[in-house]
């Protein structure tokens, strides 16, 4: 579900930057902008693809605004990727001097993905003493997370499974009856649930980590520390938690915007 975000006028009023966040993926945001007349929100530019983000938006003047725009998950070369825009005339100029009609941009920038920078070249940020500027934070590889959250579903179910086969062939074995279960007192239920709650947060995490939750990954953070102790699979579940959420060099490419890092705003 996309919610709208302050949008981002002209000098004079006449035009606006609509800007509609989006989750694309547990605590990754994209911020999608749309170019409008204020006066009647007749839309003058607006992307087919919801994977288009704004890092930023400048006013140069009461019709031109310069735009830095990434595509999600935002790997490609040069990052990110400067447009300005003319409302007046309804163009749009790439750093590398190409002016093309708003309807064909899309497309030349599909085709920029990839490019090498010597073929779109993006000027230095003037905005990097702009109080409002926020750096973005580096984002977990959707494929290591994968790989993440079903190791933890197949530990949780595995050891859930094993810990079932255990109670039960003792209870079987012992000839025990429901008082006896019925009879147990604090130590016991502590004792249960120190070998069988781990074990069902590991499960339900990883399934929630499937589904992008941003709880998943707090639970899954705490049970990394509490795995690491537990050699040898603890360890290695736990270091692995802690290197794809945290410290993967594998998402060095992979930067997404959080919901924190608003685009940046400025007039010139």
């Amino acid at each position: 579900m996309m919610t709208s975000e302050k949008p981002i006028p002209s000098p004079d009023g006449r035009y606006v930057v609509q800007v509609m966040a989006w989750e694309a993926l547990m605590s990754h945001w994209v911020f999608k902008p749309e170019l409008r007349e204020s006066l009647n929100q007749t839309c003058l530019f607006s992307f087919s693809n919801n994977n288009w983000s704004l890092d930023s938006a400048v006013w140069e003047g009461s019709s031109v605004v310069r735009m830095a725009l990434r595509n999600y998950p935002g790997h490609q070369t040069p990052t990110p990727l400067v447009v300005r825009f003319d409302c007046e005339n309804l163009t749009a100029s790439l750093e590398n001097g190409l002016t093309v009609p708003f309807s064909q941009l899309e497309e030349v920038l599909e085709q920029s993905l990839g490019s090498s920078p010597s073929s779109i070249q993006v000027e230095p940020s003037t905005l990097a003493d702009n109080a409002h500027a926020t750096s973005l934070k580096t984002s977990p590889n959707p494929l290591l997370l994968k790989i993440l959250a079903w190791s933890h579903i197949i530990l949780g179910a595995l050891v859930l499974l094993i810990e079932l086969w255990l109670v039960t062939a003792a209870w079987q074995s012992l000839e025990l009856g429901y008082r006896e279960f019925l009879s147990w007192d604090i130590q016991d239920w502590g004792i249960v649930l120190f070998f069988v709650l781990p074990f069902c947060l590991s499960l339900l995490a990883g399934i929630g980590l499937l589904k992008n939750r941003r709880w998943a990954r707090i639970i899954i953070t705490i049970l990394s520390v509490l795995y690491l102790p537990a050699l040898p699979i603890g360890t290695v579940l736990g270091g692995l938690g802690f290197w794809v959420l945290y410290l993967s060099e594998a998402t060095n490419k992979l930067r997404a915007p959080t919901k924190d890092s608003a685009p940046i705003i400025d007039n010139i």
